[in-house]
């Protein structure tokens, strides 16, 4: 019976860390920030590295792993690297004032081309051009951002054509729809406005007159709470299991011996 007991109290302490493990680990993946200036975003982590799109001020990108000297993130789709500095400077959780409001800009997959035609842009230092596609053979599938080189705003995209797919620019001015665009078009963020609007001053704020979302964290009290309950009970369960083991099992004495 006693076996049974044990394999019984096993399987809920496992079933339990597993449990567990999601409500912890939601806390430590998916952690954003928002940028208050246009930050570069760079192909790989180096300073002679391509610059792949910029992202916009007010938006937000989520967190992946902290480098050397940069910050790995991933931005509507795209994984690249800002600089630490920048991050440091320039970047602050998003909390749970963001709401529901989308982290990225963005820009509409249905993009019409002025000629008919539309012509890639590679991703190396030069962007030299391939030959022009026919627009219907093309479908861009992601726009992941903009990127700006001689005055010229390009967007970097992934599309497919002829069933091969690949990540390239397009140049806004081959465009109908994005001819005009430049980073001053873009509007800040419904996120960000509400993040950083003023809470209401009561007696118990510590932070008057300090910058908005200044105060603020990304963890969550509830997701907390919700650790600490678990870590209990798994070593109450722990301790019950052990106290089982070692136990002795009166069942099996030798009455003569007592």
């Amino acid at each position: 019976m006693k076996k049974v007991i044990i394999l019984a109290l096993l399987i809920t302490v496992l079933a339990v860390v597993f449990i567990g493990g999601g409500v912890c680990s939601a806390d430590e993946s998916d952690v954003y920030y928002y940028t208050s200036q246009n930050i570069e975003m760079r192909v790989t982590p180096s300073p002679e590295s391509k610059v792949a799109i910029y992202v916009p001020a007010t938006y937000a990108f989520k967190y992946v792993e902290t480098l050397e000297n940069y910050v790995k993130i991933n931005y509507n789709g795209y994984e690249g690297y800002i600089s630490a500095s920048a991050f440091t400077s320039y970047c602050k959780p998003v909390t749970e004032k963001w709401g529901g409001e989308p982290y990225e800009y963005a820009i509409a997959n249905d993009i019409i081309s002025k000629e008919g035609t539309l012509t890639m842009y590679n991703m190396d230092i030069d962007m030299s051009a391939f030959d022009p596609y026919l627009t219907s053979a093309v479908t861009v599938n992601k726009v992941y951002g903009y990127y700006v080189k001689n005055n010229e705003y390009y967007f970097l995209v992934n599309y497919t054509a002829y069933n091969d797919t690949k990540d390239r620019y397009i140049k806004a001015s081959d465009t109908k729809d994005l001819v005009n665009f430049t980073s001053a078009t873009i509007s800040p963020s419904a996120g960000y406005l509400k993040q950083t609007a003023p809470d209401e001053i009561t007696s118990g704020d510590n932070n008057p007159g300090g910058k908005p979302g200044s105060n603020m964290t990304t963890k969550s009290p509830t997701n907390n709470l919700e650790r600490y309950i678990l870590i209990a009970v798994i070593a109450v369960l722990c301790v019950v299991i052990i106290i089982l083991i070692f136990a002795p099992n009166r069942s099996r004495r030798n009455p003569n011996n007592g």
